[in-house]
């Protein structure tokens, strides 16, 4: 599904940086739930406030990496999002496609949420345009999502032609949330 979305943006000259992010966790801040979702070490520069400027640079743990390498940290930036999680069951691929929104939460609540996960990772908290915690963990069977920033003007044209490149790709999609096509 990356590589099917960042063709689809690049195609249309708009900016096509993917992330595969990790669902962490999330939790309520001012009666909003948001998620709490981390990549592995590295993150486009295009995805951080403040891009490279916003970027630090760690020793990628231990725990996870015993030989070394770094990583790229930073909070993501805010902005509305695409997102698609991909999963087999037996032989058929499914596709759960849906848009959201990534928020700048206070500097005193990232740093609360990023110290209760992998410090050295990009952290990005966001919202799911019409899915709950329970629709997200109960319904979709991956612990990955892919996110590609995406202008809100464009967010409904980019959803419907991912979805078609999807099908053609053989995907068993299922809309999520408040997306219509």
């Amino acid at each position: 599904p990356q590589v099917i979305l960042f063709r689809l943006l690049e195609t249309l000259g708009l900016p096509s940086e993917t992330t595969l992010h990790d669902i962490r966790w999330g939790s309520v801040y001012e009666g909003d739930f948001y998620w709490d979702f981390e990549i592995s070490g590295n993150v486009p520069f295009e995805h951080l406030k403040g891009g490279m400027a916003g970027a630090v640079g760690y020793r990628q743990p231990p725990m996870y990496f015993a030989k070394g390498g770094s990583t790229i940290s930073g909070q993501c930036k805010k902005g509305t999002f695409i997102w698609s999680r991909a999963h087999y069951e037996g032989v058929e691929a499914h596709l759960h496609i849906g848009t959201g929104r990534a928020v700048e939460l206070p500097t005193e609540e990232f740093q609360r949420r990023l110290s209760a996960t992998t410090e050295t990772w990009p952290l990005m908290n966001a919202k799911l345009d019409g899915v709950s915690k329970d629709d997200l963990m109960a319904g979709h069977q991956s612990n990955h999502i892919s996110i590609a920033y995406v202008p809100a003007d464009k967010l409904g044209f980019i959803v419907n032609a991912f979805v078609c490149m999807a099908i053609t790709q053989g995907f068993q999609v299922k809309l999520a949330g408040n997306v219509r096509i």
